[in-house]
């Protein structure tokens, strides 16, 4: 009896196994209960590859105006989007002090910035490079962690010299994070 339920158990799980090879993505055997604490979330979530979209309601601003860019995602990820500014300096515009949760649902828009606060365009007038960067797992691409506790936003100082130090865009996994870039001109 025991030889029989083992071989049973066996058949179940290669057949689990050659369905989801088969089919190139996440299926459960027949009768299976989908609760199971075993299933991990991001291993649902790498059947597709992420689609990351950002934009901007316009192309170009002046100084002094208010920016504002939206992100989205065909799947729940963790988004970073990092600003390298025309004078110089590498920020995290997201995560900020004001929207803390950085956790992008499927097909859902954020907005940055959100109702608590307003960007104001300043510095230098040039082209304002944004990166979005999503992540399945909830793990900052550049730093442990943020400290808002001194300004809005994260700095990560020097573009020069965060670019010596990172390459953006790495190179990534398309099923377990995405990155986009969005460019935008700072005129007077």
């Amino acid at each position: 009896m025991r030889l029989i339920t083992l071989i049973l158990i066996s058949t179940l799980s290669l057949q689990w196994s050659l369905q989801s090879h088969a089919k190139s993505q996440f299926t459960l055997p027949p009768d299976e209960d989908t609760t199971h604490s075993d299933l991990q979330p991001s291993i649902l979530a790498t059947a597709t590859k992420i689609v990351l979209k950002i934009s901007s309601p316009k192309t170009s601003y002046r100084l002094g105006d208010k920016m504002s860019i939206t992100i989205s995602s065909n799947t729940e990820c963790y988004l970073t989007v990092l600003d390298f500014s025309t004078s110089g300096n590498a920020n995290i515009l997201f995560p900020n002090a004001h929207q803390t949760n950085n956790l992008l649902p499927a097909n859902h828009k954020i907005t940055i910035p959100n109702h608590k606060f307003d960007i104001k365009i300043s510095g230098e007038t040039g082209v304002e490079q944004l990166w979005a960067v999503c992540k399945i797992e909830n793990t900052p691409p550049f730093t442990p962690s943020y400290d808002f506790s001194r300004s809005v936003f994260y700095s990560l100082g020097k573009t020069a010299g965060f670019k010596s130090q990172y390459r953006i865009p790495p190179s990534y996994d398309a099923q377990q994070e995405a990155w986009v870039q969005l460019s935008i001109g700072i005129g007077e």
